[in-house]
C-alpha cells in the first residue's frame, strides 16, 4: 500500500492529485498498525520534525518484517549542508526551520529506535556554487563530499523484542 503522510494540506492535495493515497499526520504519532509498511520512506524529513527520534521509532514500528527504513538526507558536515546552514542563519524562510544532521548523529539515532544502517550511498558529489557535472555519479558509503545521501535501515531486532 502506497500512502503519503504529511501535517499540511497543500502537500495532501498534491498527492492525491497524483493518485497517492494521502494521510493528515506527523510522523511521530503514525495513524497506522504495526508492521504495516514494506518500507518507510523519509526523504529530507528528519531535518524538519518536531522529534526526529520519535519519528524514527514510529518507523520502524510501522515497517513490516523483512522490511526497510530508507532516509535522504543532507548531510550537517557536507559543503550542501553547511550552505543551507547559512541560508538559515540569513533568515532564509525555509532552511531557518531544518536541523541538519551529520551522518554520524542520524546512523545513531536509527541504532537508538532499533535500526541497523545496511548501506549508504553518497551524491550529489559538486559543491553548492558549481554547476552540476554532465555526469552523476552515487558512491558507497558515506563521503563527506555528498551533499545527499541516501541511508537503508533495517529492524535490528525481530518485532516486540528490544
Amino acid at each position: 500500500m502506497e500512502v503519503g503522510l504529511d501535517p499540511a494540506r497543500a502537500p495532501l492535495a498534491l498527492a492525491r492529485r497524483r493518485g497517492i493515497r494521502a494521510v493528515a499526520g506527523a510522523g511521530e504519532f503514525l495513524p497506522f498498525g504495526s508492521g504495516m509498511f514494506g518500507a518507510v520512506l523519509l526523504v529530507v524529513t528528519l531535518c524538519f520534525v518536531h522529534d526526529p527520534a520519535a519519528v524514527l521509532a514510529e518507523a520502524r514500528r510501522v515497517v513490516a518484517p523483512g522490511g526497510a527504513v530508507v532516509l535522504g538526507i543532507v548531510p550537517a558536515e557536507s559543503p550542501w549542508g553547511r550552505r543551507y546552514r547559512s541560508l538559515a542563519d540569513a533568515g532564509h524562510p525555509y532552511y531557518r526551520q531544518a536541523r541538519f544532521f551529520t551522518t554520524e548523529q542520524v546512523t545513531a539515532a536509527l541504532a537508538a529506535a532499533d535500526l541497523s544502517v545496511s548501506c549508504i550511498r553518497s551524491s550529489l558529489l559538486w559543491p553548492p556554487e558549481a554547476s552540476p557535472p554532465s555526469e552523476w555519479r552515487v558512491l558507497e558509503g558515506s563521503d563527506p563530499r555528498a551533499g545527499f545521501a541516501a541511508v537503508l535501515a533495517v529492524p535490528a531486532s525481530p518485532p516486540g523484542q528490544p
